[in-house]
């Protein structure tokens, strides 16, 4: 009976559970409708952004994202820069580029970061951001943990940003290689290998290397196949990336 029990309340906590989360899902659903329509109405009326706010804060807390809606919010701080205004909210711009950096190597970063007023790109959690950007972007690796550390406070911005980047630089290394130094490695995702091991799917342990999932981006094309400048990765560029992770 005890066990039976247990089996009850389990898979009751599991209905509860799919249901909270089909609720969440339709609760976001209606809200980026909503602003979608505002959008194609009022994208430049100011008298937008606190339903639009909303939007920002709902993807940091339930972990969705939308670029177009936060697009529009720098759009309009662009248009009303001005302080003394009180439209521009700082911790809403830092959000909005925390979700971007996210999305590295999409050009969302880049994008969002063209629209913030001048007068705000020196705010230190700006400043911050865009650092680290730059660092992904040329894959500097060891170089982006090292400044992430010193910028702790950056991790706070938005719930699961370091697993998001960690994920973001292993899947750039899956972009790359086969195989991998294990160290190397580990450097450039912060993290040993046994917990990668368990994160990542694919990947595993063979004595000092790591071995990634064969794709089409990390195999030797055939020969006389066609190279293009945009998939094509060089020897001395494959050495770049490995000289800026250590």
């Amino acid at each position: 009976h005890a066990a039976a029990f247990v089996w009850r309340e389990s898979k009751g906590a599991a209905e509860r559970g799919k249901a909270s989360r089909a609720g969440a899902m339709a609760d976001q659903n209606e809200m980026q409708a909503a602003a979608h329509k505002l959008l194609e109405t009022d994208r430049y009326n100011k008298a937008v952004l606190p339903e639009l706010t909303k939007c920002v804060h709902a993807q940091v807390e339930q972990g969705w994202y939308d670029a177009e809606i936060n697009m529009a919010i720098l759009k309009l701080y662009q248009f009303h820069p001005d302080p003394n205004q009180g439209i521009v909210e700082p911790d809403v711009l830092v959000k909005i580029l925390a979700l971007a950096l996210m999305r590295v190597p999409e050009a969302d970063f880049k994008l969002c970061l063209y629209l913030i007023p001048e007068q705000y790109q020196n705010i230190d959690s700006v400043t911050a951001l865009t650092k680290l950007a730059e660092k992904l972007e040329v894959c500097q690796f060891a170089a982006f943990w090292d400044l992430l550390g010193k910028k702790a406070e950056v991790l706070a911005i938005v719930p699961g940003l370091e697993s998001a980047l960690r994920r973001t630089i292993f899947n750039t290394l899956a972009l790359t290689f086969q195989e991998i130094p294990a160290q190397v490695f580990s450097n450039c995702l912060n993290c040993s290998v046994d917990r990668a091991l368990e994160d990542f799917e694919g990947i595993k342990q063979d004595g000092n290397k790591v071995i990634l999932p064969k794709s089409a981006n990390n195999s030797a094309r055939p020969a006389g196949a066609g190279m293009t400048a945009q998939t094509d990765m060089q020897l001395p560029q494959l050495a770049q990336v490995l000289s800026n992770t250590l």
